[in-house]
């Protein structure tokens, strides 16, 4: 007696899905983080405040560098957008904080320190702009009348912070010098903060908290949506069009993190 096995016809279709499954199950891996942080940002630019100059336009959908093997997806600024240089426009609102530099554990040049003690100034009183090699300088965007504060501050003890800057032999500034040579690090993260959670004096209106809060229900739903066929049919060839966003520097992530762990835990 001859016996003879053949494979049902319907099993190629089961055989073909399992073949091409590793790079499906990759593919969905890169693209499902990159549709939640898409319909997130949506939501973002539609309820996002208006007054922060450049925000939220600013904002991209980019991914990072992955991390032992996890694909990551952020809604962040580029890196160029953390770097500015103040205008004539700037003076009435922003003030400054001075960070200086290290080298082997000792400062490279103590003037800095002098001015980090008096933090933050205000464009029109910083006595000395140290260059980029000596200190960084954040830049904090705040109301007319904070910035009036923080100048009549720095104004009363003015003369004597000139004196031990001369004395330590750095180049002052002209009295009458506003603008500054160099640029300096915006600090967007307390811009955006003051209006998240409505620091006073600004009032403000939470905006990332309830976006990410929809990340929990109808926006992981609707990208899973989106995904299923790439799993049950072996004819949708869509995912073969995965591929990486542009990536940004996790130094960039790093530098939002204080950022991310505020808004996610209040969401």
């Amino acid at each position: 007696m001859r016996i003879s096995v053949k494979p049902s016809p319907k099993n190629k279709r089961t055989m073909k899905l399992i073949d091409t499954l590793p790079e499906r199950v990759e593919a969905i891996v890169k693209t499902f983080p990159q549709l939640v942080a898409q319909d997130v940002l949506e939501i973002l630019l539609s309820t996002a405040p208006t007054d922060i100059e450049g925000y939220p336009k600013m904002l991209k959908v980019r991914d990072l560098p992955s991390i032992q093997g996890w694909e990551l997806t952020a809604i962040l600024p580029p890196g160029w957008a953390h770097s500015q240089r103040l205008r004539t426009v700037d003076v009435k609102r922003t003030v400054l904080y001075i960070k200086p530099k290290t080298r082997g554990g000792v400062v490279v040049e103590p003037a800095t320190v002098v001015l980090q003690r008096s933090n933050p100034w205000t464009m029109d009183t910083l006595p000395y702009e140290p260059d980029r090699f000596e200190a960084g300088i954040t830049s904090r965007r705040v109301t007319e009348k904070e910035a009036r504060k923080i100048e009549s501050m720095r104004r009363a003890e003015l003369q004597k912070i000139r004196v031990e800057l001369k004395g330590l032999g750095v180049e002052l500034r002209p009295p009458a010098k506003v603008l500054l040579s160099r640029r300096v690090t915006r600090d967007i993260v307390f811009e955006v903060l003051r209006h998240e959670f409505g620091i006073a004096p600004v009032q403000g209106r939470a905006h990332w908290r309830p976006a990410i809060k929809m990340v929990k229900g109808t926006i992981t739903k609707k990208a899973l949506k989106k995904l299923e066929d790439w799993i049950y049919k072996p004819n949708d060839l869509r995912y073969m069009s995965a591929e990486d966003l542009p990536y940004e520097k996790g130094s960039v992530a790093k530098r939002i993190k204080r950022f991310q762990d505020l808004v996610a835990s209040g969401a």
